[in-house]
Formats: C-alpha cells, sequence, structure tokens
C-alpha cells in the first residue's frame, strides 16, 4: 500500500546495460504504474493523490564521484545519457487505448547542475564549447526524438544562485 509494484535497478547500472528495449521497459512501467496509482486515488505516503506528471529521468552528466548523487545518473556520456532519456520519456509517454499518454516526463536537471550547496567548494568554468557538447545534446536527444513534456531547471537558493552557477567562457 502506498507503494509501486516494481523495483529497479538504479540508472547508472540501466545505462551500464546498453539496452534501449530495457529503458523502454523501465519507462513503460513506470508510465502504467503511475496512471495506475493516480486512476485509484493512490498516494506513495507522501500526502496528496499522485499525478501524472514525472520529474525524470535525471539526465545530468556525471563529472566527478565526490557530488554523491552519482548513482542517481546514467552517466558521463552525453550520447548514452540522452539515448537513455529517449527510451525511457518514449516508455513513459505510452499512449492508452484513447490515446493519452500514461504519463508526462519531465526531464532533469536543465542543465549544467553538477553540485549542492557547499561540496566541494569548487568553481566550475564551462567554456561555451564544452557545455554545448557536454551539457546540452542529452537535453536535445531527450526533447526532440524523446517528445519529453519539458524539463526541471536547477537552481540553488536566491542568495546561493550566483555563486553557484557555472560561469561560461569563451
Amino acid at each position: 500500500d502506498g507503494r509501486c509494484a516494481t523495483v529497479f535497478n538504479g540508472p547508472l547500472g540501466l545505462a551500464a546495460s546498453f539496452n534501449r528495449t530495457a529503458w523502454g521497459q523501465k519507462g513503460r512501467v513506470l508510465g502504467r504504474e503511475t496512471r495506475a496509482f493516480n486512476n485509484h486515488g493512490g498516494t506513495r505516503g507522501l500526502g496528496p493523490l499522485t499525478g501524472l506528471a514525472g520529474f525524470g529521468p535525471n539526465i545530468n552528466v556525471v563529472r566527478d564521484p565526490r557530488f554523491g548523487r552519482n548513482s542517481e545518473l546514467p552517466g558521463e556520456d552525453p550520447f548514452l545519457s540522452g539515448s537513455y532519456a529517449v527510451a525511457m520519456t518514449r516508455g513513459m509517454r505510452e499512449t492508452d487505448a484513447r490515446g493519452h499518454p500514461m504519463m508526462v516526463s519531465y526531464l532533469k536537471h536543465f542543465t549544467a547542475y553538477s553540485r549542492e550547496t557547499g561540496r566541494g567548494h569548487d568553481t566550475y568554468e564551462i567554456s561555451a564549447f564544452d557545455f554545448g557538447e557536454t551539457y546540452l545534446p542529452q537535453y536535445e536527444m531527450g526533447m526532440v526524438d524523446g517528445q519529453s513534456d519539458g524539463v526541471m531547471c536547477s537552481c540553488a537558493a536566491p542568495a546561493e544562485r550566483a555563486a553557484a552557477a557555472p560561469r561560461l567562457t569563451p
């Protein structure tokens, strides 16, 4: 009660399989379970009813193992992360008999998100080239080829935004 019926391997392990069929199947199961929870008034233990919006897959690029949340991500390769996003999103957005998507999918965290407050006290000098080659391709793939419904932005608390934001260098 209050829990999804299916448990999956984490994104890092799933992506390491290079099995797009498995990624799509995970998306389909997530879509069906989300729709079922919504249709039957389920809550997942968080209080309000489960809606049909899913914030994922998380397709940030793993840059530094010290950040700790690497298991939530498919890896450090933008093409692999983008392919993962396409398969998962298509599965999540599979339609029912009336043509309605099982759920909506918002990719996260857009973009160049690699830290939480105070982790490592690092600054990130991201060149425009690296930004375009490393941080954006997976989102383009997920939005264009995967037909994701949107993105979840990443941001720090207002006082921390300037310090936490990557600085683009020419």
